[in-house]
């Protein structure tokens, strides 16, 4: 009996890949800069350490998109999974269209 070798094929990952283009939504906390300070700073609770700011609150939101973006793409590109935050709460979201696949 004689038995064929060649290359092994890897098992099939079992991580879920988002599609490219797929939107995220993540509740942003927005914050006054220091009494020393002008404008706003942001945080985004569901991506520890995403934190940005602006000098108007508009200015302070566009940012956060920026930087939740930013952040996604580098789990993406890191091939981590991207948080998904469940229950956003009603109060200011801001939505992330991911440009790469990722895992979630």
């Amino acid at each position: 009996m004689s038995l064929k070798t060649g290359p092994r094929k890897s098992p099939a990952r079992t991580s879920k890949v988002t599609p490219a283009g797929k939107t995220y939504t993540y509740t942003i906390r927005i914050h006054p800069a220091d009494p020393d300070e002008t404008g706003f700073w942001v945080d985004v609770p569901a991506l520890p350490g995403c934190v940005t700011q602006g000098e108007t609150y508009d200015e302070a939101i566009e940012m956060a998109r920026d930087a939740i973006e930013g952040y996604l793409e580098m789990l993406a590109k890191l091939g981590q999974p991207i948080p998904i935050e469940a229950h956003p709460p009603k109060k200011v979201a801001v939505a992330v269209r991911l440009k790469r696949a990722a895992k979630v």
